[in-house]
């Protein structure tokens, strides 16, 4: 009896799986094409999800969108009936699935999706114990926000905090997070909020490129600034022409271009404060995956390369640069010292920096791995690979914050008339108080240095 019980079981899990292949086949083919009509053709071979109003309703002029939202119910109960019978594998197939056809919908039903997705995470019984499938629900949940993504990754990564804990502090919290969050899946969370937090610096180095290039034209950066800020661009003069006519006429696009070029800065500015706020909870948080902790250096190491760009980018012009720029013939201007990029400044400073720093010595002082035996030489080979990885990536992490901050010594040079003081509450020397040590094989703990603590006095008496 209790053999045959499992083989239903096991058939019943078979017909679910095929079911959920099927459908994503189907849908993700037409997904792909970027074509609603292509998704509710698909779905139109689906009842509507209330059988009373099926015989009710003409569905021949309906729009395509409506025909699909009339469906999404489904995948609502598919999703739940799926995690409840622990057919994690088949969930998480069926969640990018869902995703790929809400990115065709309008904001307001993408935004019911990740409402979906986000009250899918609050199961409890059974657990969730899928990595993949809770970072599918995290990132479907925020990706879907619109303008409210990094919101949601604040969410999701305080609550990662409640569970795993806040680095350097041992009060017990009470825990209010969804039940897919737990001891076992938290941090894997962590990572994907990194890896989304990692997409929107991307998306920064692009914006970046368009202040650095002037944007290709004032047309070019009034749209990238609108396409951040959701406004219209601003317009730009007309084509120039030559004598004095064609000289009002470039001095008008310059100082267009001018303008869209601050609006576009000051836009990127507030939008990296967005991400280093959640970045900087990230990094309170007690992560102790080392591919979580990996892939949190590499996006500490782009955000500091991000800013140390975009403080750059203020740097005034000198000389015939700066002259071509005024007279309308070369790229505009740098963009001003505005309110933004001081309150970016302010932040990075206070709350990013010092817990970065903290991070790098809680994870440098953690203790090796015992040795003895051969497991033991096997676990101090590893461990030494370890260190000398961490140095690796340190040492590019230490030379990213210098490089920011060299260029706000730079700018405090440059506009030093107007006394700016950009380094406030930065406390460059106490920060890098510490050596990351690698013993060679068959050595004690102290022999050997990484480069980043070589230097270390020689970059402080700089």
């Amino acid at each position: 009896a209790a053999a045959a019980a499992r083989r239903e079981a096991a058939a019943g899990d078979s017909l679910a799986v095929l079911a959920v292949c099927c459908m994503k086949e189907a849908l993700a083919a037409a997904a792909g094409l970027g074509n609603l009509e292509a998704v509710a053709w698909v779905l139109q071979g689906l009842p509507i999800h209330s059988q009373d109003t099926q015989a009710q309703v003409d569905e021949r002029d309906l729009a395509p969108a409506d025909i699909v939202l009339a469906r999404l119910p489904h995948f609502s109960d598919m999703l739940a009936r799926l995690m409840t019978t622990c057919s994690f594998k088949e969930a998480t197939s069926l969640v990018e699935v869902v995703v790929a056809v809400a990115r065709l919908l309008p904001l307001q039903a993408q935004r019911a999706v990740s409402d979906l997705c986000f009250e899918l995470m609050h199961q409890t019984e059974p657990q969730v114990t899928h990595t993949g499938l809770v970072r599918a629900l995290v990132a479907a949940y925020a990706t879907l926000r619109g303008k409210s993504e990094l919101e949601a990754l604040l969410t999701i990564v305080t609550h990662v905090q409640e569970v795993v804990g806040k680095a350097g502090d041992e009060t017990q919290v009470e825990v209010s997070a969804p039940g897919v969050l737990h001891e076992g899946t938290a941090q894997l969370a962590a990572l994907e909020v990194l890896r989304q937090l990692e997409g929107h610096l991307a998306e920064g180095e692009e914006l970046l490129g368009a202040v650095v290039r002037g944007g290709g034209g004032a047309e070019a950066a009034a749209a990238a600034a609108g396409a951040v800020e959701g406004s219209a661009p601003a317009g730009s003069g007309g084509a120039s022409g030559s004598g004095a006519g064609g000289s009002g006429d470039a001095m008008g696009n310059g100082a267009a271009a001018a303008r869209s070029v601050k609006q576009l800065m000051e836009a990127l500015c507030r939008r990296l404060r967005e991400v280093l706020e959640v970045l900087q909870v990230v990094v309170q948080t007690r992560l102790g995956n080392p591919q979580v902790l990996e892939v949190q250096v590499e996006v500490l190491i782009k955000a500091y390369r991000l800013l140390g760009a975009a403080a750059k980018a203020h740097l005034p012009l000198k000389g015939s640069a700066a002259a071509a720029a005024a007279a309308g013939v070369a790229p505009p201007p740098p963009p001003p010292l505005g309110r933004a990029f001081h309150d970016l400044v302010a932040l990075v400073h206070k709350d990013l920096t010092p817990p970065v720093y903290a991070a790098v010595g809680d994870d440098l002082s953690a203790p090796a791995a015992p040795v003895g035996g051969e497991e033991g030489v096997g676990a101090a080979r590893l461990s030494r690979a370890k260190l000398k990885r961490d140095a690796k990536a340190y040492s590019q992490l230490v030379h990213a914050i210098e490089e920011w901050e060299k260029h706000l010594l730079s700018l405090e040079k440059a506009f030093k008339a107007q006394g700016v003081n950009l380094m406030r509450g930065a406390k460059r020397s106490t920060n890098r108080d510490f050596q990351i040590v690698v013993p060679a094989a068959g050595a004690g703990a102290g022999a050997g240095a990484a480069a980043g603590g070589e230097d270390r006095t020689e970059r402080q008496r700089r």
